[in-house]
């Protein structure tokens, strides 16, 4: 039984047609495995809020990988891949500088 925190409609079945209930759906389920879900912050909403590309939100996803359910060289390998987005963004802000250190406004001017 889940309980929408949008509108207070009690759901038996998890069906529920308010666009917050199926917000808090998304928010609570996780597929393949528990490592993000078990905490308070998942990384898609530092993701969101820092509005990070995509080589960002990968390299911080790896980061934040659960060390607990990880040997040391499953997690050595987290870290690696951490390194890799964060090396293909630094080869990116490279090629294309304008593009990635300046923040344009929509008039195409510098914010």
């Amino acid at each position: 039984m889940m309980t929408c925190k949008s509108c207070g409609y009690t759901s038996e079945d998890g069906v529920h047609s308010c666009e917050g209930f199926k917000l808090q759906n998304v928010m609570q389920k996780q597929v393949g495995g528990s490592h993000y879900k078990k905490h308070k912050i998942q990384p898609w909403d530092i993701i969101d809020e820092y509005e990070l590309d995509f080589y960002e939100g990968n390299a911080l996803k790896y980061l934040l990988r659960d060390k607990s359910e990880t040997d040391a060289g499953k997690r050595k390998e987290d870290l690696e891949k951490c390194i890799h987005y964060i090396e293909k963004k630094l080869t990116e802000w490279d090629e294309h500088p304008k593009q990635s250190h300046i923040v344009y406004d929509n008039d195409g001017e510098i914010d």
